[in-house]
């Protein structure tokens, strides 16, 4: 299962800089999540979701 990450960010235009930046990773990070190689920790995850104002089901449980 893909998640929607990068989906959900570009329909809110956020680029992956600023979403590292507001989480504490690396845009390195978040382009690893988007492309499922690496699995965001639960706080990660949790504070995307609170970030992009989704629950962490829509984006990570498609």
């Amino acid at each position: 299962m893909k998640n929607k990450l990068r989906e959900i960010r570009k329909e809110q235009k956020i680029a992956v800089k600023e979403l590292a930046q507001k989480t504490g990773v690396t845009p390195s990070m978040i382009y690893q999540v988007e492309r499922d190689e690496k699995a965001p920790s639960l706080e990660l995850a949790q504070k995307i979701a609170r970030i992009l104002e989704k629950s962490t089901d829509d984006i990570f449980n498609s």
